[in-house]
């Protein structure tokens, strides 16, 4: 093949590539268009129920707000700002519409693709009612803990072993560390991690003194804790960060060598909601890379199947300039 013929065929394979990318694009968004939709319509209805008070918890965190405020009149800013996230108008709502906005609706490629569904996926679990009706058990059980018992616990086991562990080694908001909704981990000089709340929560470690709670909360030492965390427990996929989940995972694999044993996963929190998390868990995953998604699952898969094999089939001219 002389020179001009090989320019003319390499010019044709670019065009038919770029053609091919600008298709791949287009399936993408509408893809991922029905997802989006769907956690959309569930973080309205989700708003709705917040604002009409048709959520059990977070009525009993206002309630709280409330009583805390007449018990322990200094910790009057810390229940308005709990009271506050068993709102529409709150961090835990707000954060799940944040990271909705943030989802690219119009995909580059397919790990865009399936960064976005995964990310709506977690979402479209983050905003069940009765999901994120639970998640609001660690507002409700900080509240408990500031008021010193006289605000029961909520769904959590009340047996006399676990009361004494708690009794002895809780540390009042410890239910709300490691949520990025409230703080984040930080290093210090030392390297030591420690909890270091937001700035509209700072009060939370200021306050915390004394009875409660006396220096900084450091990861190791938290995670070895007999604690409950909704957050921690149950909710850490679809309330936390991609950040946060990697931080996590490594950590988790690292903390044995340091000496720190992770306190395992325990049942409490309503039945309603454990079995919808064990329902979105059997049905999450992927197979290879694709996700499996959720709502009309079975549907999306097929489509999904069935374009990307077709898409795949020029796999080996992708590779030849980086794509997968």
């Amino acid at each position: 093949m002389n020179t001009a013929n090989r320019k003319i065929v390499n010019w044709i394979f670019f065009v038919c590539l770029a053609v091919l990318l600008q298709g791949c694009g287009k399936n993408y968004t509408r893809l991922i268009a029905d997802n989006y939709k769907a956690t959309n319509k569930r973080l309205v209805t989700l708003q709705k129920k917040l604002d009409q008070d048709q959520l059990t918890n977070a009525v009993i965190v206002k309630t709280y707000a409330k009583s805390l405020k007449t018990l322990k009149p200094e910790f009057a800013s810390i229940a308005d700002a709990l009271a506050k996230d068993a709102t529409s108008r709150g961090n835990l709502y707000q954060n799940l519409t944040t990271r909705l906005r943030a989802v690219k609706r119009k995909p580059a490629n397919e790990k865009e693709y399936i960064a976005g569904v995964q990310e709506l996926d977690n979402l479209y679990v983050a905003s069940d009612p009765p999901i994120f009706n639970d998640s609001l058990m660690d507002l409700a059980n900080t509240l408990s803990d500031l008021s010193e018992g006289k605000l029961p616990h909520i769904d959590i086991p009340k047996t006399a072993t676990e009361a004494a562990k708690l009794q002895n080694k809780k540390v009042a908001g410890s239910y709300l560390v490691g949520n990025p909704s409230y703080g984040n981990w930080s290093t210090n000089s030392s390297g030591q991690s420690y909890w270091a709340w937001y700035g509209q929560y700072s009060f939370m470690s200021n306050m915390l003194g004394g009875g409660y709670h006396s220096g900084p909360i450091y990861y190791n030492d938290w995670y070895s804790r007999p604690r409950y965390s909704y957050y921690h427990d149950y909710g850490r996929s679809a309330y936390g960060t991609r950040t946060d989940r990697s931080y996590w995972s490594r950590n988790r694999q690292s903390l044995p060598n340091r000496g720190t044993t992770s306190v395992s996963t325990k049942q409490y929190g309503s039945v309603a909601s454990r079995r919808r998390i064990s329902t979105y868990n059997r049905s999450r995953g992927t197979t290879g890379t694709r996700p499996t998604g959720f709502g009309s699952q079975s549907r999306r898969r097929s489509t999904y199947s069935s374009y990307s094999s077709g898409s795949r089939s020029s796999s080996s001219s992708r590779s030849s300039w980086g794509g997968k």
